[in-house]
Parts: structure tokens; sequence; C-alpha cells
């Protein structure tokens, strides 16, 4: 065999298996054992890194590949489904496996192809896929709050692909299937950049969880299994990211105001979503709340690359690196719960190690992570020092917050998987440390220097400091309740008093009443996607 042959057939066949599988879930329980054990065949592609395959035939001409931040997000993608594709297999009920695997195997297909593929058209298609796929896995339980939270996700996820699509006529109007990564079209000089590039932002923002469109998050991460919460949070909300780096025109001048609204949006956000986590009173919803807090450490990176192309290339790989440790991070924690629910003593002791990671605590991979951002920050924006050791202080009382509602007490099973959670404690210890010392190995020497030790001790101890505080004084108490949703909820009871009074609805005959129910779920629905159509409509014109 060739050796272009061997990486042509890899990746080909190693995003086909998930779809080869899926006709077979419902009649075959070994098809159901092997589901949790399909991520890992993506390491065989990892050996290929830096190698690219076309294959002309496929869609408009699809071209896939692994680069230095593909590499990095494969493997963190290959841990966490494998961890939660464990953890799905011994904890959801045996009747309703089938169904789950289903739209799971859909999922890892597309945040797979999201990761590897280099061309518009292959990207865009992996893409729609993984989030469609990701609606059955939050609304697997069929009850009433998973369909609202379903509908809330669909809403935004149709509105960023709205804005998604746009951007992509745009370019193919110029340019057809545009080639992306390293070597790919400069999408900067094309007519409309500028318009171009902000679609592009808000698109994937709506997925990196950015101020003003990260409502279908909280209900999204509360209702959905927490198999399925891990890999949205600790994984498939870094495929905006990896649009970002395909589609965003990091190093080009001309891009500033772009990257200063991404600044501000990521700083806004960081500190927004801490306020309203530590005023929720469930443990899933104060850890929900962290992702677009901490998406701060991503977001602001890929503004200042906008704002400074001559350092766009370190800011992205940090970007990346940040997004590594606060997948493994975040995955550990929701699986954690459960853990601690079951096993507390064991539970809640390990808890504290992936929390803390989160807040930044010295010589962990948060803290490396922080640190190396810190050190590659333009010298003309210091000015983001105060505010970055300011948001590992509410990170840390985000944190202590979580901790603190995670029960002491449960039904101690035996037989409660710990294998899985044990997999991504182990690996948000050691993969960041890995990564970074492979792209600049004196920055693993960071976190050892006594400045740097003091700079990240800090803000914990602070926050440590703040929160005794506030169980010494009864602070909880003056927390205002901030519903779930926090925006939404605020749009909903604005909404609520203009609503005319309606007369009592006619009864139905018997036997249709499945045609109301199919009608109110419809109604947001029909909403979005006359939205949708509409936005085309404008940016077509324009």
């Amino acid at each position: 065999m060739s050796a272009n042959l061997l990486p042509a057939l890899l990746f080909l066949l190693v995003p086909l298996l998930p779809v080869a599988l899926v006709p077979l879930l419902h009649r075959s329980p070994r098809a159901l054992a092997a589901a949790p054990w399909i991520p890992p065949t993506a390491l065989l592609l990892l050996p290929f890194h830096g190698t690219v395959v076309e294959y002309p035939w496929l869609l408009l001409g699809t071209r896939v590949g692994i680069d230095n931040a593909g590499f990095a997000l494969v493997l963190l993608a290959v841990i966490v489904w494998t961890a939660a594709g464990w953890y799905a297999r011994r904890s959801l009920p045996a009747n309703g496996q089938p169904r789950f695997f289903i739209f799971w195997l859909a999922a890892w297909c597309g945040n797979l192809c999201v990761f590897i593929t280099q061309d518009a058209a292959s990207f865009y298609a992996a893409y729609a896929m993984m989030t469609f796929a990701a609606w059955g896995l939050v609304v697997h339980r069929r009850e009433a709050a998973d369909y609202r939270a379903g509908r809330i996700y669909l809403v935004m996820a149709l509105i960023g692909e709205a804005l998604i699509l746009a951007g992509l006529f745009l370019v193919a109007a110029q340019i057809g299937n545009a080639t992306l990564g390293p070597r790919g079209h400069d999408l900067a000089a094309i007519d409309h950049a500028g318009l171009v590039a902000a679609l592009f932002a808000a698109g994937f923002g709506v997925k990196m969880a950015v101020i003003g469109l990260h409502l279908w998050l909280p209900a999204t991460y509360e209702r959905a299994p927490t198999a399925a919460t891990a890999v949205l949070a600790g994984v498939m909300l870094k495929a905006g990211l990896a649009g970002w780096l395909r589609f965003l025109p990091l190093g080009s001048d001309g891009f500033a105001i772009l990257g200063g609204v991404l600044v501000a949006a990521g700083l806004v956000m960081g500190f927004y979503a801490a306020v309203v986590g530590i005023c929720q009173a469930r443990p899933k919803l104060v850890i929900a709340y962290s992702s677009p807090s901490q998406m701060l450490f991503v977001t602001v990176p890929i503004g200042l690359a906008l704002l400074y192309p001559g350092a766009a290339g370190p800011l992205a790989l940090l970007a990346v690196g940040f997004a590594v440790h606060h997948g493994l991070a975040k995955a550990a924690l929701f699986l954690g719960i459960d853990l601690a629910h079951d096993r507390p003593l064991l539970g809640r002791a390990l808890l504290w190690i992936p929390a803390l990671s989160l807040a930044g605590l010295p010589l962990t991979s948060g803290a490396l992570a922080k640190i190396s951002f810190k050190a590659h920050l333009p010298a003309t924006a210091s000015w983001l020092d105060p505010l970055l050791l300011a948001s590992s202080v509410a990170t840390t009382l985000l944190v202590l917050r979580f901790l603190s509602l995670v029960p002491w007490h449960g039904t101690t099973r035996r037989g409660t998987p710990a294998a899985h959670w044990l997999l991504l404690l182990v690996a948000s210890l050691g993969l960041p440390w890995l990564l970074y010392g492979l792209n600049e190995p004196f920055a693993l020497l960071r976190p050892f220097f006594p400045g740097y030790l003091a700079e990240t001790l800090g803000p914990i101890v602070l926050g440590i400091g703040l929160a005794l505080l506030a169980r010494r004084y009864p602070v909880v108490r003056l927390l205002p309740a901030i519903p779930p949703g926090d925006l939404l909820a605020l749009v909903y009871r604005l909404q609520r008093p203009r609503l005319p009074t309606m007369p009592p609805a006619p009864a139905l005959p018997v036997g249709a009443g499945w045609i109301a129910t199919t009608e109110r779920h419809l109604d947001l629905l029909t909403a979005a996607l006359a939205l949708w159509l509409g936005m085309l409509l404008v940016l077509f014109l324009l």
C-alpha cells in the first residue's frame, strides 16, 4: 500500500464508521456495546499530522487533514467522547440506549469532521450535522422541559446557521468552495471581507455562547443527559472556535473593529456569566454558566489576533490550548456531579481538582493556560491584566458555589462507573502540559516562577476569602433570583403582560390532541425558519 493511499483510506473510513453502525443499534447488542468505542478510532488519524488528502468526487471537492489546532482538538474530542460514551452505556436505561446512540454517533461524526475538514462546503456539512444531531441528545428523555430546551437550542442554532450560510454564499460567489487552513484562500482579500468576517464571527459565536447569543446554553446543559452535557460543554462548544480559526482573517490587517468587538464581548460575558452562575441554586446550572464565563480566554485571544495581526499565530494556539484545558475540566465536572451523588466521599474529594484547575490553581493546567496567555499579551494590551485577574476571582467564587451545592450525602451504589471519570481527571492534569510543551517547551517552566506562583495563587486566596465572608454573613440570601436562561427569561417576562386574553380553546374531537401538540411545538420553529429565510434574503440583496 502506497504512502498516500493509507491516509486517504483512513480519513475516509474513520468518519464513516459511526454511520455504518447506526442501522445496527436497534438490532444488535454487540453494535450497541461497540458504540462508545468508536471515538478512539480517530487516534489512527493523528500520525498523519500535516498531511492533506483531497477527494475531488466528494461534495464540491473535499479536503481533509490535521493541522496543529486540529491535532489538539481531535485529541480532546477522543478523550471526552470516549469517557462520556462509557458513562452513557452504564448509566442510561437499556431501552433508551439505541435511540441515544443514534444521535450520539451522528453528532460524533459531525464533530470529528469539523476538526479535520479544510474546505468550506465540507466544513459546513459537518458543522450542521453535529449541530442538529445534538438536538436528539438534548430531548432524549422526551419530557416537556426537554422539548422546551430543544426548541430554544434549535432556534439559536438556526440563527447561527443562517449567519454562517450567508457568509459562505458571499464567499462562494467569488471564489467557490474556499480552501481553508494555512495554505487556503485569503478570505481577507475578497469583496465585502468585513461583512463576511462579521457574519462568521456572529454565526460561530452562537456555538461559543458569546454574550447575547448564549440563550440556548443554560436550559440545554441542564436538561440533556449528563453524558451529552459533557460532550456539549467539553467538545462541541469548541466547534465554534474551529470555525473562527478556519474562516476569520486572522493575521490580516483591516479588522481591528471586529477584533475590538470580540474582545469586549468576551470580557463582558466572562463577568456576566460568572455573576449569573453564582446566583443559581442547582449545581448543574452553576457549572453550565462557567462555560460562557471561561470562554473569555478563547474569545479575547481571537479578538486580539484581529487587533494585532503580527501576533495572530501564537494567540490562536493559546486559544486552542485553553480550549483543551477547559474541555477536559468541564467534562470532568459534569460527569463528577453524578459520581459525587453516588459515591459522596470519593466524588466530592476528586471534584476539587478540576474545579480549582478551572479557577487557575497554581501548578494545574488552568494556571498553565492562563499564565501562557498573559505571557503572550501584546505590550499595548497590558490593560487586560487586572481584568484577567478579576476574572480568576469570579471563577473561584463560581466553582466554590458549585462545590457547595454538590450534596455530601448520596445513595452509594456498587458498580457506579468511575473509570471514565478517572480517565478525564488524568487527562486534564497531564494533556495540556504535553501540548504546551510540544509547542513551546519553555512554557512549562513559567508556572514554577515565584512571580507567577503568586499571581495565580492570589485570585484563588481572594476568592476563598470572599466565599468565607459570604458564609459568615448570609450573603446568599441577598443574591437575586435570576432564572435559568437569564436574558431569555427576561424576554418572556416582558412579553407575558402584553399577551391579549384569549377565549378558551374549543374542545378538540377525540384523537385530535396530537394536532394541537404538533402546532404548539412548531410555533417557535416556524418563527425561526421565517427569520432564517428573511435574513438570507436581506443578505442576498446586499
